[in-house]
Formats: C-alpha cells, structure tokens, sequence
C-alpha cells in the first residue's frame, strides 16, 4: 500500500478508485459486504456511483482493522456544512480513528482512493446482509455483494433526490432480478473489474 504522508482534506472528493480500494481492504483483512450503488452496478444498473457503501463486520477485532485501513489512508471524515449535526471542518481535519466502535467508525470518509460510506445498518447489519451476498471473485480478492434486490428497494423506498432521476433505471434492475435476469459471479466479476480496473 502506498505511504499517505498527509491527512484527507475533508471537503474534497476524489474520483472513486473501487478496485484500489477492495484491495487495500484485502491487505488488512476487513470483513465486509457491499452494499449500495457499486452493488446495482455489478447487476447491470448504469449510473456511476460516487462512493463505496459498505458494512463492515462489528467484531472488535475487524473494527480495529477497519481503523487501522483509515488510519494508514489517512482518511478523515467528510465534511458537509449544511448537514445538521454533522462535525465542524476542524473536527473532521482533526479526527483520528483513536476508536474502534460502530458509532465512531459510522461515516462517510474521504481516501484517497474515493469516498468510502462505514454504514453499519442502513440496509441491514453485516450478518444480515452477509446470509445471502453474491461472492464475486474481483480485483484480487473476493467482493461481497450484498443481495441486490434489497438494496435497489432500499433506494426505491428511501426517496432521496439524488435518486430520483435514477429511479426507473432501479425499477427496470428490479424488474431484471424479479424475472431471474442476473450475471452469475463471472458476470459480475467482469462487470465491476471493466468498469473500475
């Protein structure tokens, strides 16, 4: 893994960089399942997704892991100004992954290698979503997808405006998985690896 001398600014956003990313997940040995608009995209969604969602596994053992990844990426939390109760940009450049618990790991970062979304629920807890993820052999190292039907009624049902003018392409996904359309693991292996290699 590269040598991060200097920490993330908190209010940039580098282009995602997936396959750079899973593999310095890899070298540390974080247990984790995909779980957001990198999942729909594997299943043939065409949008291009701003960030990695992930749940991590909440084991001590894989949190401190997860911290230590950060730690070594020098990534520091996002800054979003107009978000209520979000951090100040002084405590996003000052934070440290000094923590290894859910509430202090559950956010989105700036890495090098792209935003990475730490969310511990939001479409279910890493034993839910890991029962019944796709395992992908991907960039090296084996990609959880979790179950792209759950994800894409997720965002359906979230209603956020980022997700609007996406919405019939998720209804259409949903449409393609309900009728058993899907690319087994080398299908989708090759999807993520053509679009992110």
């Amino acid at each position: 893994m590269n040598d991060f001398s200097e920490p993330m600014d908190p209010t940039k956003r580098p282009p995602l960089k997936l396959n750079q990313l899973i593999r310095a997940m890899a070298e540390v040995g974080v247990r984790w399942v995909a779980s957001g608009s990198v999942v729909l995209v594997a299943f043939g969604a065409r949008f291009t997704p701003n960030d990695l969602d992930l749940v991590p596994a909440t084991t001590p053992e894989n949190l401190e892991k997860l911290a230590e990844l950060l730690d070594t990426l020098k990534a520091r939390p996002a800054y979003f100004p107009n978000w209520p109760g979000s951090p100040t940009l002084e405590q996003c450049q000052a934070w440290e992954p000094k923590h290894h618990t859910e509430d202090y790991l559950n956010r989105l970062f700036v890495t090098p290698y792209g935003p990475l979304d730490v969310n511990m629920r939001q479409c279910g807890t890493y034993d839910q979503l890991s029962t019944d993820a796709v395992a992908v052999p991907a960039f090296g190292t084996t990609v959880h997808l979790a179950a792209p039907l759950r994800i894409a009624q997720e965002v359906l049902n979230r209603g956020r405006s980022k997700d609007r003018p996406r919405r019939a392409e998720l209804v259409g996904l949903v449409q393609q998985l309900h009728a058993g359309n899907a690319s087994g693991a080398k299908g989708l292996a090759k999807a993520l690896e053509d679009r992110y290699s």
